[in-house]
Formats: structure tokens, C-alpha cells, sequence
């Protein structure tokens, strides 16, 4: 599959051999093939996050079961689990803040509010750029009343 910088690479080349009578015009041609060309090398490649395996979808959906039978520390443990595997995967902001709010309710019902509070702040974090607040906000809004009556 030829990327939109080589089809113009090959539109710039066309269009040397047919307009080959001023030298002006065929200078720019060939400076703009080499700028083209070289491209790849210097562009950023365009962000393409991996889609997780059927067992990395399973230890997510293992998580929020062990959360809701209140096996703590193991939601915890896979939450984590979770986590780093979406990361690596760069999945988006949204499914990462999901993650991460999740495993700060674990983190509270645990009393670990320190680490809870750390998963939130990076959740903020990550949806600050975005502009929108993701389905994650309300969960985060609510973690307030959440400490008050686990305290």
C-alpha cells in the first residue's frame, strides 16, 4: 500500500517528464521527490494501537469479575496486569482511563487511597489533552463520596 507521500512522490515525477521544458519547474520537481523520499525516515508514523489478544481481553474481564466477587487483591493484580499490557499496546486514552479508575475503586475499597489517588491523577492526566471527559469523569467525580464513607 503506497502512503500519500509516495503517491505525490509519483505525481511530482509525472508531472518532471511532462512539464520538462522550464528547469525551474524541473529543479522544484526534483527537490520535492527527494524531500518526498526521504520522508518516511522523518515523519512521524502515524499512531496505530494494537488490538489485545483474546487472553489479554480474558485477564481484563477476570479483573473486573474478581472486583465485583471482592477478591481485592487479586483485581488489583490484574487490574495492573491490564494496564501495562494496554499500554504497551497504546491503546487509547479513553480504555486506559477506564482501567485505571477501576483499579483506584480497588485501590479505595482496599484503603490504599494513596495509590488510589495516583491512578486518578494520571487519568486526569491523560484526558486533560483530549479536551472531553470520557466516561471515566463521572466515576472519578463520585470517588470523593466514595472516600467519605469508606473513612
Amino acid at each position: 500500500m503506497r502512503t500519500t507521500w509516495q503517491r505525490l512522490a509519483g505525481t511530482a515525477a509525472a508531472s518532471s517528464h511532462k512539464e520538462s521544458a522550464s528547469s525551474s519547474f524541473s529543479r522544484r520537481t526534483a527537490l520535492l521527490q527527494t524531500v518526498l523520499a526521504l520522508s518516511p525516515s522523518w515523519l512521524p508514523a502515524p499512531a496505530r494501537s494494537l488490538e489485545p489478544s483474546a487472553e489479554q481481553v480474558l485477564v481484563a474481564k477476570r479483573a473486573f469479575i474478581a472486583f465485583d466477587e471482592r477478591q481485592l487483591p487479586l483485581a488489583d493484580e490484574l487490574f495492573t496486569s491490564t494496564i501495562d499490557s494496554w499500554r504497551a499496546l497504546d491503546r487509547g486514552v479513553e480504555e486506559l482511563t477506564s482501567l485505571l479508575v477501576a483499579r483506584a475503586g480497588v485501590r479505595v475499597d482496599r484503603t490504599n487511597f494513596a495509590a488510589a489517588k495516583a491512578d486518578l491523577d494520571e487519568a486526569i492526566r491523560l484526558m486533560a489533552p483530549t479536551g472531553e471527559p470520557p466516561v471515566a469523569v463521572r466515576a472519578i467525580a463520585s470517588t470523593p463520596t466514595r472516600l467519605c464513607s469508606v473513612g
